[in-house]
């Protein structure tokens, strides 16, 4: 696979290790992730702090792709 393509597919693929778990005396459902290539973990104190963060990551990734698309088209 060339590292074009590989970069490439990068953009379209985003693996967490998810962890999630309910605190016994607020009964508040909390989150962290994890990147499989093993990068820090970020932790979230409810499960709208995780939707946004994975919201925000997914709408880069289309953008960057979107972007590449334009420089490989000549800027078109």
């Amino acid at each position: 696979m060339k590292r074009k393509d590989l970069e490439q597919g990068q953009a379209m693929h985003q693996a967490y290790l998810l962890h999630i778990w309910r605190e016994p005396q607020d009964l508040v459902w909390r989150a962290s992730v994890r990147t499989t290539a093993g990068e820090k973990e970020i932790a979230f104190a409810d499960l709208d702090e995780l939707f946004v963060y994975l919201l925000r990551r997914t709408e880069e990734s289309e953008r960057e792709q979107n972007q590449n698309r334009g420089l490989s088209n000549g800027g078109l």
